[in-house]
Order: structure tokens, then sequence, then C-alpha cells
């Protein structure tokens, strides 16, 4: 594979999923791509690709511990060692698992001297795959509805799309993941194993802002990082995101400027990739501009 890119960002809606999408639809003219949208609380790849899900995907389960009260000594070894505090016990009572505490390390398993403790998997969310068409394949997650395991989803989504990936014939020249909003432990965990990171951003203080955190995410997984402005003429605050970029040796790649026709595409379910590329006219459109110099610091 040529190369992984991650495409993040701040708050939502400053426009990943909008780059992502039409990143790899623009790829896959000429390449074998794969499409993951890993914010697995809101995917929304299939939709502006207008793609109707299956009623049902890949289950992916997750360890709860089960506590046996008549093998538990009430020793408190598992308490002791959960540094989530998902287990709570009284003095000479069996532990209380709280569930939405619990990352499922199974380290009080591990501890349990008396074998109390045993595995009680649980359904957390489903993986679905597809083919917009021949050169580009899809995958994303989707949590259940109150459900809290994003990370067990991300690294079972991350997984299997790295074993289709090993697995694919002929071989996949790039991978595009959309991230969750935010530099928070499940975008980590999406980004770990990609090349470079495009980060979105807007033109506003809470855009610049957000902006520094992706960075400084970047930063700490040693992965080199490039910016992307979205609705660039929108307002008129490039200087502090030109400064952040100068500040963090991190290029501005494009500068996708705001669009009427964009937000009309939106609303039809049809990209800005189709109304202009397979019409034939994308050399004057501005924003396809912009996608071939993403395009071209992707390597493609």
């Amino acid at each position: 594979m040529k190369k992984i890119i991650g495409v993040s960002g701040g708050k939502g809606g400053t426009g990943k999923t909008f780059v992502a999408t039409n990143l790899a639809l623009m790829l896959s003219e000429q390449h074998r791509v794969m499409l993951v949208d890993a914010d697995v609380e809101n995917p929304n790849v299939s939709i502006l690709l207008n793609k109707k899900l299956d009623e049902n995907g890949a289950l992916v389960t997750s360890f709860y511990p089960r506590i046996n009260a008549a093998a538990c000594t009430r020793c408190g070894a598992c308490t002791t060692a959960c540094r989530y505090h998902a287990l709570f016990q009284l003095k000479e009572k069996v532990p209380v698992l709280i569930e939405a505490l619990c990352r499922s390390c199974e380290l009080c398993m591990r501890v349990c001297e008396a074998g109390a403790i045993t595995a009680d998997p649980r359904a957390v969310g489903e993986l679905f795959s597809f083919k917009n068409h021949d050169r580009l394949l899809v995958k994303l997650g989707r949590l259940f509805p109150g459900g809290t395991k994003t990370a067990r989803l991300i690294e079972a989504m991350n997984a299997e799309a790295m074993q289709q990936a090993a697995r694919a014939d002929p071989p996949l020249d790039f991978m595009v993941i959309d991230c969750a909003p935010g530099a928070h432990c499940d975008v980590e965990k999406a980004l770990k194993d990609v090349d470079i990171i495009f980060c979105v951003t807007e033109p506003t203080p809470l855009g610049a802002n957000d902006l520094k955190r992706t960075l400084e995410l970047a930063r700490f997984l040693h992965k080199p990082a490039r910016i992307i402005i979205n609705r660039a003429d929108m307002v008129p605050f490039h200087g502090p995101i030109e400064q952040i970029s100068e500040q963090w040796r991190a290029g501005i790649i494009a500068r996708i400027p705001l669009s009427r026709e964009v937000m009309e595409t939106y609303a039809r379910g049809e990209s800005i990739y189709d109304l202009h590329v397979r019409a034939g006219d994308a050399g004057n459109h501005p924003v396809i501009q912009e996608f071939i110099k993403i395009m071209e610091a992707a390597g493609a």
C-alpha cells in the first residue's frame, strides 16, 4: 500500500467526512482505495455515498466480567487491580460491576486466584463493508445506542481493515480513515497506523484552537501533519491559522472555498465529486482544484 491517510480535526462539522469521502472518491478514479469511517458514534460516510446499509452488520463483542458469588472469596484483589474503578465492593460483599466504567481489559479475571471471574462477552456494535465501485471499498463501525465501547469497536474495525488490505488482490494503493471529532483516545486509536494526518479546520477562533489540539496529537504519535482549511473564505481569519502552521511546521495544502453548490449536493445525498468529475468539468471548479492539491499531498 502506498499510503494510509488519516483525516482528523477538532469539533464536529469542520468538514472531515466531506474531505475524506471526496478524497477517496477522487483517488479511486485511478487507484484502489479503502475508505474507513472510524467515527463509530456517528458514522455518516454511507450517507454521503448515498448507500443504504444492510439491516444487520457483523457483531463485535467486548469482555465484561461475570462474578460467581459462590466462588468469590471477597478478597478485593479485583477491585484493587481495576484502575478504572469499574468494580465496587462493600466490606465482605461480592464486588459489583459498574458497566459504564469497564474498559474490558480483563485484568480483574487474571488477578482472581479463586477463579470466580469469567468472561461475559456482549455485543457492543457492528461492522459494515461494501463496495462503492470496483476500486473503492468502504468499511464503517456503528456503536449500539447507549454503548460506551467505542475503543473496542475501532480496534476491531482497524484490525479487519488491515487484514482485508493485506489480502487484497490486486493490492490496495491508499487507505483513507475518517476520524471522530476531537483529539481523544478513540482518535488516537484510529490514527495509530497512518502515514500522514490531514488536519481539517475552519478559519474561526474555535477552529484555530482545535487545530492546535489535533497537531499536538499528531506530534505525540510522531506522524507528519498537513492542514486543510475548509470554508476558507467564510470569514477573514487566516492569520492565526497561518501562524499555527508555521509554529507547528505543518503546511497548509488546500483552502477549500465556501460553496452553496456543495451544500445543495449534500442535501441531495450526492458528492461534489459526482457532480463535477463525472460531468467532465472538474478543471473549472474551485473546490475540485483544491482537492487536486490534496491528492498531490497524498502522493497520488
